[in-house]
């Protein structure tokens, strides 16, 4: 009899375990929702997030969270990689365009799977916005990251990965990743949390009561910019690291790029695009099927309603000592491209 009743008992036992498994799971969604959307700790991110691969899921999350649902105007969202993120300062440009809310979300490394998961983000606080988006050649060949693919684009995804030549193993683990990183902000977060502690190192008491000064949002704040012989030799360099690549990733990206531009056409949306300049003298760096690949898009997009690409002339011969590199604006290069843009913008009534 004994034995019965204890055999019972661990049946009644093993037959809660799946309510008490379902309840530490909603426990734990409760909590993470709760920390990802508690105003304190995104501006804690807003403030302390440095600009680097691993800290842009973190920034991007605090900026999109922080963003107040009653704006008045759709605000003006710049997209693209870190050239728009280093190159135009969005509070100028807010300023110049009479207050209007301008965000600037450019990413490290930033490609169109990226702006993908950006603006499904960003639809809780701004489904109707005005996108102006910086492009370049390199930004459709690149592998998408983890953290920046949603669930809604996992099937476009799957079906424009390169699966063949033993790639397989690899894009399933990446797909693997990116639905870990959709189930759980905090996995989605992991490394920028690690890299804002080691950032923070010896100063995180003063940046938790926020005496701390906040973080500069550019990596150059000079007007350093490299002599012609230091430029020739990168472009070089970059000339070499260019040769033989696979381009196993365009399928990707352009696949990625259609579907924002439909997207945002669809919901009466304007986008503007804009080919980033790089320093006088780059030309030939990216060349054979990727640039024109690039250019077939950029005519492609063209074509979609609501969707505008800028002249050739709007930010063409700029100065030599505006590029802190061959690609990136030092302080002078992002005041004149801020400036550029808000006439540019003036001009085509975004």
């Amino acid at each position: 009899m004994p034995l019965s009743t204890s055999s019972s008992r661990a049946r009644g036992r093993l037959a809660r375990l799946p309510v008490i498994l379902a309840a530490v799971f909603c426990a734990f969604v409760l909590a993470e929702s709760g920390i990802w959307n508690n105003a304190w700790w995104l501006t804690f991110l807003a403030r302390y997030a440095g600009h680097d691969s691993d800290m842009d899921p973190a920034w991007v999350t605090a900026s999109v969270r922080l963003l107040p649902r009653d704006n008045p105007d759709p605000p003006i969202v710049l997209l693209g990689s870190s050239q728009v993120r280093e190159g135009l300062d969005a509070g100028s440009l807010e300023a110049s365009l009479g207050g209007r809310r301008c965000l600037n979300l450019g990413l490290s490394g930033g490609s169109p799977t990226d702006m993908l998961a950006v603006l499904a983000d960003l639809d809780a606080r701004a489904p109707r916005r005005s996108l102006v988006i910086g492009l370049s050649p390199q930004m459709f060949d690149r592998e998408p990251k983890s953290p920046f693919v949603r669930f809604r684009d996992m099937p476009m995804i799957a079906r424009t990965c390169p699966w063949g030549d033993g790639k397989a193993p690899d894009m399933a683990r990446m797909l693997v990743a990116a639905s870990f990183c959709n189930l759980s902000p905090t996995l989605r977060h992991k490394d920028s949390i690690v890299e804002l502690i080691d950032n923070l190192e010896g100063r995180l008491p003063e940046a938790l009561a926020f005496r701390l000064p906040p973080f500069e949002r550019f990596k150059s704040m000079n007007e350093h910019f490299l002599s012609e012989e230091a430029f020739m030799r990168r472009v070089v360099e970059l000339k070499a690291d260019e040769i033989g690549e696979e381009r196993e990733w365009m399928g990707v990206q352009g696949a990625a790029f259609l579907r924002l531009l439909r997207a945002e056409s669809g919901r009466g949306n304007p986008v503007l695009l804009f080919d980033f300049p790089m320093r006088l003298g780059s030309d030939g760096i990216f060349h054979g099927p990727l640039e024109s690949f690039y250019w077939d898009f950029l005519k492609e997009g063209d074509g979609i309603p609501g969707v505008a690409v800028a002249e050739p002339g709007a930010f063409a011969g700029l100065d030599v000592r505006f590029f802190a590199d061959v690609s990136h604006m030092n302080a002078s290069g992002r005041r004149a491209m801020t400036l550029r843009l808000s006439e540019l913008l003036n001009r085509q009534g975004l």
